[in-house]
């Protein structure tokens, strides 16, 4: 599916009352908890990659950083401001409503993720632009974060998306550079982290971390 099919069935999807937040989070879910770990120095100023409906950057707001982000659908953006906004003041340039391959920023980035977008681009030559953009946007010694869902039977309606894998994150992310940190599937509740079993069989998402080292 090319990009522009992407968003137009992303805009479609995300009309309604899709990702409508009410709950404050009092501090990091414990999947944030678990990167933060992994790299404990990083901090100040985030950018995402498909907002919605800010489930993700309100975490962020709360914890004091610099919140930033793009996503295709008005519809969608309008219901994070109103969500975001319950803890921190937008000034309405922190986020922005396009196509993010169309979007253009010099700024550089603490942090910049995407949760569940990437998989919707089943070109290969098209997820790696995507990916490959995500990075640009990143400080030196900052992170790249996608994060994927792997195993779920119910796919997006209107929107296929590739069936992810840690061996295709791996080999996408050697193709882009940097120092790949860690590529770990996260299951909900934990329970199989230990056990000599394939997790990855078992989880519901994968996560995937990449530095980018100053030169």
């Amino acid at each position: 599916m090319k990009s522009n099919n992407i968003i137009q069935n992303w805009i479609i999807e995300l009309k309604g009352d899709a990702y409508v937040h009410t709950i404050v989070p009092k501090r990091f879910s414990r999947v944030w908890r678990k990167i933060f770990r992994m790299i404990p120095n990083v901090r100040g100023s985030v950018f995402e990659v498909g907002v919605g409906g800010g489930k993700h950057l309100i975490q962020f707001a709360v914890d004091g950083w610099e919140i930033y982000g793009v996503d295709c659908s008005n519809d969608v953006l309008k219901r994070a401001f109103s969500y975001i906004s319950k803890v921190k003041i937008l000034d309405g340039n922190e986020m922005s409503v396009c196509d993010f391959m169309d979007f253009q920023t010099k700024n550089k980035y603490d942090l910049v993720f995407h949760v569940g977008v990437v998989e919707h681009y089943r070109d290969n030559n098209e997820r790696l632009d995507f990916i490959r953009k995500i990075f640009s946007m990143v400080k030196d010694n900052g992170y790249l974060l996608s994060i994927v869902p792997i195993n779920i039977p119910e796919k997006t309606p209107g929107v296929p998306e590739i069936d992810y894998t840690s061996d295709i994150m791996r080999e996408e992310f050697k193709k882009i550079g940097g120092k790949i940190i860690k590529i770990f599937p996260h299951n909900l509740k934990g329970i199989f982290a230990s056990l000599p079993i394939p997790i990855e069989k078992y989880s519901s998402t994968l996560v995937g971390i990449l530095q980018k080292i100053d030169e």
